[in-house]
């Protein structure tokens, strides 16, 4: 049986003299300089460190600063195992869903196990019987310095989230700490994996394939159940042998659609061993179909989506972490972000790839909701360099990441995009950047698009935007060179050739598209935004400034009404241009920071500016005139 591990202490070290038992020159016993404190897991330092009044709450002014030294620390986990170890006398696995930051495992004062990726998982076998002290320890080291908007994407490993060190919608804010939870369970204990896992729809019926593999390999004849169910009642049962590709029709399926979400669960069981052994999925039927637009250049993506055989374009937001701590955002607040913007009308969202993979209960919510889902791999642009590494160090890596969140993701029928990442480039030193988009030739980023693509139901694109060109330009209009493309981001310095602009727009996709706005009066009160003027603005919205601004509630209903105004506009070339146009996906949906300007639909209290209720209204009135049509017809 899995049982998660909670009860976790925090202690905060000078580097590496958490490893000394005593002084050299003293025999002095060393002991850490902060803690230990109780702390959650999943959850970060930071938070932990404002609960015991250690730093101060980072979001009012400039006060994110205070907290930066925590980078400068050794932090060590600790959790007692003891109450585990009474009568194990077999190995057990401890299995870590993710560590943000490099990191050392201890158990028994021995090091177990090195960790350097939040990306990936990974599990240590331990011996519980027998240790004189049962005791877990994970020791965060010193993260690296720099991965923020401005360094050098050829540089890089995938294996931090980069946002945290800067980025143009939040200051650093670097989180170190364990985003997953910890488990532990029997070592040699049965269980059902997935290898595969695949549904669509053959006309009205559905279609379930998937394959599994015993993790032991002592059973390869044992036979597994597959049972359906749907709204509470079974409608499939069927025996099948473990080892073989199970196939399953359900006539007259209920479809997946994001107007009308229908959700069944899967439960597989073997008998593995003495007892039975389960495997649980949510899982939904539905035909994706990217169709190319008339007029598009031979080789194109198509990027006109039909789900369930009717044409769907897309309006919905880029999504990045709730908080900056993303650790310990609770997953009521996952909830209340993620209906919000279906309640908006958004059906799809993308999640953008200076971070990494969202929690498991992101794509859970986005099934149940109906909300589409375009996964970035977690590359990202670098201003100076845009160009990812093209070593075997790089592929390797990337390659190994695309596998494992393709095995966690591939059964939510709400992910119907992957992609290689933001905004990477060729490696061409003679063109000018931004640069041409990044194509499947490169090593490392073809390799890990291989890896998605086999078998699935999914598009796969190298990255965003996918070219020909970065952006759109009216010199190049009519030519065929905008495919997906990203921008503008209007800051405010000049709309006049706005609507103009998307008259003229021929673009296939608009997958980042923006327009600065304020936010409200209370929240810049709230945190230190207001009574400074203008002064602290800069500490996380710099890029959004313009020098006319003012701390007036005249200018922030100018700034929210006119980011209205000028986003609307953008619905309305969709609305025209739909059967050449796939969809926009809006740059950002909420602030992770409290700005007092910025690109997000949403504030960072998770209120929708006028903006957003702007595009909200634009989304019914095109819902409206659509049944109208369709009733005629």
């Amino acid at each position: 049986m899995e049982v998660e591990i909670k009860e976790w202490t925090l202690e905060g070290w000078r580097p590496w003299e958490w490893q000394m038992a005593a002084s050299v020159e003293s025999g002095t016993t060393f002991t850490p300089e902060l803690g230990p404190f109780p702390a959650a897991v999943p959850g970060d330092v930071r938070t932990v460190l404002r609960q015991q009044e250690v730093v101060p709450e980072p979001f009012h002014g400039t006060a994110s600063r205070a907290s930066e030294f925590i980078e400068r620390r050794h932090w060590v986990y600790q959790a007692d195992l003891g109450s585990f170890a009474r009568g194990t006398a077999e190995p057990v696995d401890i299995v870590f869903d993710a560590i943000d930051g490099p990191c050392l495992v201890l158990f028994d004062g021995a090091v177990v196990a090195r960790h350097d990726n939040v990306h990936l998982s990974f599990t240590i076998r331990v011996e519980l019987d027998g240790a004189e002290r049962p005791l877990l320890e994970v020791v965060m080291l010193e993260p690296p310095t720099n991965l923020g908007q401005v360094c050098r994407t050829d540089e890089i490993l995938p294996t931090r989230s980069r946002f945290c060190y800067g980025w143009d919608w939040t200051p650093r804010m670097v989180q170190i700490g364990m985003p997953g939870r910890v488990t532990i369970k029997p070592a040699r204990a049965p269980r059902l994996q997935l290898r595969e896992l695949h549904t669509g729809l053959r006309g009205s019926d559905g279609v379930l394939t998937l394959e599994l593999e015993p993790s032991v390999a002592a059973y390869p004849s044992t036979e597994v159940s597959v049972e359906l169910r749907h709204s509470g009642c079974t409608v499939h049962h069927s025996r099948h042998q473990l080892v073989s590709t199970i196939t399953v029709n359900v006539p007259d399926a209920q479809p997946w659609h994001v107007d009308d979400p229908q959700l069944y669960e899967l439960v597989v069981t073997s008998w593995i061993g003495e007892s039975p052994v389960s495997l649980h999925r949510s899982v939904g039927f539905s035909h994706v179909e990217w169709r190319n637009a008339p007029g598009d250049p031979e080789g194109a993506e198509g990027w006109l989506l039909h789900l369930n055989g009717e044409p769907l374009p897309f309006v919905g937001v880029n999504w990045v972490p709730i908080r900056p701590d993303f650790a310990s955002v609770r997953d009521e607040e996952y909830i209340a972000r993620l209906t919000l913007y279906r309640e908006l009308g958004f059906t799809m969202i993308r999640v953008w790839g200076g971070a990494t993979r969202e929690r498991d209960l992101f794509y859970d919510l986005c099934d149940r909701l109906g909300i589409l889902v375009w996964q970035d791999l977690p590359l990202s642009s670098s201003g100076i360099n845009n160009s990812p590494p093209e070593s075997e160090e790089f592929a390797t890596l990337l390659d190994e990441i695309a596998k494992e969140w393709r095995q966690r993701l591939m059964h939510h029928p709400s992910l119907v995009v992957w992609c290689g990442g933001n905004e990477l480039t060729v490696h061409d030193h003679s063109e000018d950047r931004p640069g041409r988009p990044i194509t499947a030739d490169h090593p490392g980023v073809g390799r890990a698009l291989r890896t998605l693509a086999a078998g699935g139901r999914w598009k796969v694109v190298p990255a965003t935007p996918s070219g020909p060109r970065f952006g759109w330009t009216e010199q190049e209009r009519g030519l065929g060179l905008h495919h997906d493309v990203h921008g503008p981001w209007e800051t405010g310095d000049d709309a006049d050739d706005w609507a103009s602009l998307w008259a003229l727009d021929d673009a296939r996709l608009r997958s980042e598209v923006g327009v600065a706005g304020a936010s409200p009066v209370d929240l810049l009160q709230e945190f230190d935004l207001w009574n400074s003027g203008t002064a602290n603005w800069s500490h996380s919205s710099s890029w959004w400034l313009t020098g006319r601004e003012e701390a007036s509630p005249e200018w922030v209903e100018m700034s929210q009404l006119r980011q209205q105004h000028l986003l609307v506009d953008v619905v309305h070339m969709l609305r025209r241009r739909q059967k050449e146009c796939g969809g926009v996906l809006f740059w950002l949906g909420h602030d992770t920071f409290p700005c007092a300007v910025s690109l997000a639909l949403v504030d960072f209290h998770g209120r929708p500016k006028p903006a957003a209720v702007g595009i909200a209204q634009a989304l019914r009135e095109w819902r409206e005139d659509m049944r109208s049509v369709a009733e005629v017809q």
